[in-house]
């Protein structure tokens, strides 16, 4: 069935409704309930085991989606949130219509996202960004995305502030602890960082830390992890 120009749905050889996007596949099409049970048992480690915000890169057809939600309801965490993360427009429309019967998935639509500003300030994006959450990747749906004009890539990257621009940003995104930041040794690091590429440590943030307001090395420490490791 042809949705757009670019996009339209198969089923697959299981009978199961798969999305098409500029002639790719977005799951298996030979089984991709099959497929999603797969990738579940790949992250089942990595699930929480207490009601937490969870975040998945790469939405998809949205299959690994329901049997995630399917797979925490086995761990009694059925009303546990899930945001999944695209951005392809027709992917995410196309998940919102199979996946609308159920209440705990969210899908997020990152396709007219212009950078990052943009996503940290995005209204399905500031309900979790400063709350705990653990973060899953959809590895499958990232190497298919790979040409978008912003790709899941950047996305994952912004998330765990691989970036010297996506610490900046999550730290604007928490004001108690850009308010406890020393301003001249916040800015000589930041100029250190974007000079060597290097990555924000933990060593880092603790030495920006106002010492006035907080005396005690390990206070830093502990405030630090407490507002960004929680």
């Amino acid at each position: 069935m042809k949705l757009t120009s670019e996009a339209e749905v198969q089923n697959s050889r299981s009978g199961e409704r798969v999305l098409i996007v500029a002639g790719r596949a977005t799951a298996s099409l030979v089984d991709p309930l099959r497929e999603a049970r797969h990738w579940v048992e790949s992250v089942t480690s990595l699930l929480p085991r207490v009601r937490e915000t969870i975040v998945v890169v790469g939405v998809g057809s949205g299959f690994h989606l329901r049997e995630l939600h399917r797979a925490l309801g086995a761990l009694a965490l059925e009303s546990t949130m899930i945001y999944g993360l695209d951005t392809c427009g027709a992917s995410t429309d196309h998940a919102r219509r199979e996946l609308a019967d159920i209440a705990s998935i969210k899908i997020v639509d990152l396709s007219r996202c212009q950078g990052i500003e943009e996503f940290f300030a995005h209204r399905d994006v500031v309900d979790w960004i400063v709350e705990p959450f653990t973060i899953l990747r959809h590895r499958a749906t990232i190497a298919r995305t790979d040409s978008a004009r912003l790709s899941l890539a950047d996305v994952e990257t912004w998330i765990v502030g691989r970036t010297t621009a996506a610490i900046r940003a999550h730290l604007a995104s928490r004001p108690r602890v850009a308010a406890a930041l020393n301003a001249v040794k916040t800015e000589k690091i930041a100029k250190a960082k974007l000079t060597s590429g290097a990555l924000y440590s933990i060593r880092d943030l603790t030495s920006m830390w106002d010492v006035a307001s907080e005396p005690s090395t390990e206070r830093r420490i502990l405030r630090v992890l407490e507002e960004l490791v929680r």
